[in-house]
């Protein structure tokens, strides 16, 4: 069993609106769910640190700061480091206080360069001056050291940008700190997904710290972004170094390449995510995915001698040995039509299930219709039947049939159910 000489929260993606929304007390309650784990340990009951990973407000206002000031002031204990960064929503206050236009849409409407700078300069300012952090920060908590490191705002498609002058900050900070502790983690924050390698890095990831980062293999990242969510075993990949995805403590979100109707957020009262990190003195580390919602941990992984590139588990091997989600053997398709209109009720499958491809088929078996569906277990109360509607359909002879997938594609065996429409 891990003996924590480290305890941190880290998390992604609040957006903090300016009036009050469920996402405030959301997170709070997430905080506060980390001291309650924290202080149920028999020996390590301190909770070190919250890191917070980009998007804590949803347009970077003045309002949203001092909300989320308000917000840690609420929960924060003494003794636990509060580090936010900024990602991408932090910086949407660009058109600054012009006829009160705040939002985003000041971006369409009015996209010179300078304004954009202008948000920057705004959130920067605001970083500091209210919640007493930087931009860019190095620390060296319990003997292990973190580095965060904020996007910049150049406008090119909404992208998320590091300057040059970022990426060498960050390099010197990474060199000093794998120097003084090669074999301990070295925790690095930053808001965009670092390309190629955890869940929801297609579409919600940046390319500029692949390569420079594979010199250091103690390198344990965490990023958010994409709102994907970390109950997902994909949202932990190592290779050269770890990545982590942090979820999303306002909405969880379904990545684009996972179902045919596209990136999809969870209904947003149902479902968030974060994450409570522990490391013992050798620099091992369990990592708790909590779940603020229903007030308790949905996942635990562990990651041993995270410095050891010959150690890593959380590979893309993980794809070979998946295992397979199955029905139960009782399992059955229930077929109901109201109206004309026809809907199929089936029971989740056993085991980590993404989506289900329902198929209805004609008598000669040939697929009339297909609907892909998720599995709806990241959701703090996951439905045990999930009910798919096909809408009108003719008189004739059908056949339903019901295929589970697996987070890494593995595909468990059909349920059948034929009947008739009168």
């Amino acid at each position: 069993m891990l003996q924590p000489v480290l305890r941190f929260l880290v998390c992604s993606d609040v957006h903090y609106l300016d009036e009050p929304t469920y996402v405030r007390e959301r997170f709070e309650n997430f905080v506060r769910l980390g001291y309650d784990i924290a202080g149920q340990h028999e020996s390590y009951k301190a909770l070190d640190a919250l890191y917070v990973v980009g998007d804590f407000l949803d347009t970077g206002t003045e309002e949203q700061f001092l909300a989320f000031k308000a917000s840690l002031d609420k929960v924060i204990r003494e003794g636990t480091k509060v580090v936010p960064l900024l990602g991408s929503h932090e910086f949407f206050h660009a058109a600054g206080e012009r006829e009160g236009v705040t939002t985003r849409l000041a971006l369409v409407l009015e996209p010179e360069f300078q304004k954009v700078i202008r948000g920057e300069v705004h959130a920067v300012e605001r970083l500091r001056d209210i919640l007493g952090t930087e931009e860019d920060t190095h620390f060296v908590l319990n003997g292990f050291h973190f580095i965060t490191v904020s996007t910049t705002r150049v406008w090119s498609q909404w992208y998320d940008t590091y300057t040059p002058e970022k990426m060498d900050w960050l390099m010197t900070q990474l060199r000093e700190a794998a120097a003084d502790t090669p074999k301990k983690p070295v925790f690095l924050f930053q808001h965009p997904h670092i390309y190629g390698t955890v869940y929801g890095k297609d579409g919600w990831s940046k390319p500029e710290l692949c390569l420079p980062l594979a010199e250091f293999p103690q390198i344990v990242d965490f990023s958010g972004h994409s709102h994907a969510p970390c109950t997902d075993p994909r949202s932990i990949y190592q290779k050269d170094f770890t990545c982590i995805g942090t979820g999303s403590i306002s909405d969880v979100a379904y990545n684009e390449y996972d179902a045919a109707q596209g990136w999809t957020k969870a209904d947003r009262e149902a479902c968030g995510q974060g994450l409570l990190v522990e490391a013992d003195g050798e620099g091992n580390l369990r990592l708790l995915v909590l779940d603020p919602v229903a007030g308790v941990v949905r996942k635990e992984y562990r990651i041993d001698r995270p410095w050891d590139p010959d150690a890593f588990t959380y590979t893309e091997d993980r794809a070979k040995t998946e295992a397979t989600p199955e029905f139960a053997a009782d399992a059955d398709i229930t077929v109901t039509r109201k109206d004309g209109e026809l809907s199929v009720t089936f029971p989740q499958a056993v085991g980590d299930t993404v989506q289900y491809a329902v198929n209805l088929r004609r008598k000669d078996g040939s697929v009339l219709r297909r609907i892909v569906t998720f599995a709806k277990q990241i959701y703090a109360c996951p439905p045990e039947t999930l009910t798919v509607d096909f809408g009108k359909t003719a008189p004739g002879e059908y056949t339903v049939d019901v295929r589970p997938s697996a987070p890494f594609g593995t595909r468990g065996k059909a349920i059948r159910k034929g009947f008739v429409v009168s």
